[in-house]
């Protein structure tokens, strides 16, 4: 007994690209916050002194908030639909992970900024679990570059702002 060889069919993935894409995107963006974490923890520990535990606690923050709102978020997308309330909150998500360059040495500060961002991230996640397989698969081989790649300026411009202000 044969099986037939998998058909990669050109006008499935004509039609089908921006689904990719669109998910490549939303599981990039919204798996962001975990993987540059570990960028940056020193950086804040030397800034205000928190401590590594501290400082991840924004991760814990995210687990129990997904615990908690997970069923509230099904809910909303059961009530108002799955895209508006995703539309919702992945602007929440990028406002409150950009926010994160604002800490300011208050831990209580970055610990509200972990909320909001994981309520967004909880708002922006309940989507249908097919089209997160397909973005997760390929933006897990692309973040840890793109880490990287913003990791570097960064270190350069750290050296260059200590040699400017001993």
């Amino acid at each position: 007994m044969t099986t037939a060889a998998p058909h990669f069919d050109r006008q499935e993935w004509r039609q089908g690209w921006p689904v990719v894409a669109a998910s490549l995107a939303g599981i990039t963006l919204c798996s962001a916050h975990g993987y540059t974490i570990g960028v940056m923890i020193g950086p804040l520990e030397q800034a205000f002194g928190w401590s590594r535990a501290s400082i991840t606690g924004g991760l814990l923050i995210i687990s129990l908030l997904a615990v908690v709102a997970a069923p509230l978020a099904g809910r909303l997308a059961d009530t108002f639909g799955p895209r508006r309330v995703a539309l919702a909150g992945v602007p929440l998500f990028c406002l409150a992970f950009g926010m994160l360059a604002l800490a300011n040495g208050n831990i209580w500060g970055w610990w509200g900024l972990w909320f909001l961002l994981g309520l967004g991230n909880m708002l922006r996640k309940d989507h249908p679990d097919r089209v997160d397989a397909v973005g997760s698969g390929v933006s897990v081989q692309i973040l840890p570059g793109q880490v990287v790649a913003f990791q570097q300026p960064q270190r350069a411009l750290r050296h260059r702002l200590q040699q400017a202000h001993p």
